[in-house]
């Protein structure tokens, strides 16, 4: 018996150099999820770029993207959609512009408005300046699935299924590096059951692969 103990005595070693904290039974991936929302939330302004693909049916277009937000205003810029062209929409609390390659602009009360008159297909403009940063916009939504570390993985709003595929630290804060919005264009709302079910519809995904983040704080 003794010597059992004596072989016993390096193993137990062992396990006691790499011992780690317990983790708090309050900490949870529900937890976790209100300290990010708390944070992003705290974001005064943010800008993002990456590249975007966009998918209509059997279309598909690839082109670079450039997001400014922040509290009063909102800035969005595709280089290269659809062939070689530039198209630059902007909102603030007074309305919105949309300006393509050659310097035309049209002007409107919003984002969606100025949208709808040159896409077949609505674009959640106002909802996906939350989507981007890894929340549900304000208003219902399905409940989101989170993962261990307490980010959104998927959710279901107005139609959309946001789902972040990576995540990735930017600038001491885990926000998402991948992330896949789809619908199904003749639903004006979608379910998870019904958006997996029903294939027959003509398809719409709006693929973001973001290659640089940056933001500032609000005082306090």
């Amino acid at each position: 018996m003794k010597y059992f103990w004596f072989l016993l005595l390096p193993l137990l070693m062992s396990c006691a150099q790499f011992s780690t904290e317990p983790v708090a039974p309050d900490v949870t991936p529900r937890s976790l999820w209100q300290e990010r929302r708390y944070e992003i939330m705290s974001f005064s302004n943010w800008s993002l770029r990456g590249r975007v693909t966009i998918r209509f049916g059997s279309r598909a277009e690839n082109a670079s993207f450039f997001w400014n937000g922040s509290l009063e205003e909102k800035e969005f810029k595709l280089l290269g959609p659809f062939g070689d062209g530039r198209l630059r929409l902007y909102e603030d609390a007074y309305g919105a512009v949309l300006q393509d390659e050659t310097g035309q602009k049209l002007i409107g009360k919003s984002a969606e408005e100025l949208l709808s008159t040159v896409s077949t297909w609505p674009i959640p403009f106002t909802q996906m300046n939350y989507w981007v940063r890894g929340l549900p916009a304000p208003g219902k939504h399905g409940g989101v699935a989170l993962d261990y570390a307490g980010r959104a993985r998927w959710f279901f709003q107005d139609g959309w299924k946001v789902e972040y595929t990576e995540y990735r630290m930017f600038d001491g804060v885990n926000l998402p590096k991948r992330i896949i919005i789809s619908s199904l264009i003749d639903q004006t709302s979608v379910d998870q059951d019904s958006f997996q079910r029903d294939q027959s519809a003509e398809f719409v995904s709006v693929k973001l692969s973001i290659g640089s983040w940056s933001y500032s704080q609000k005082p306090g």
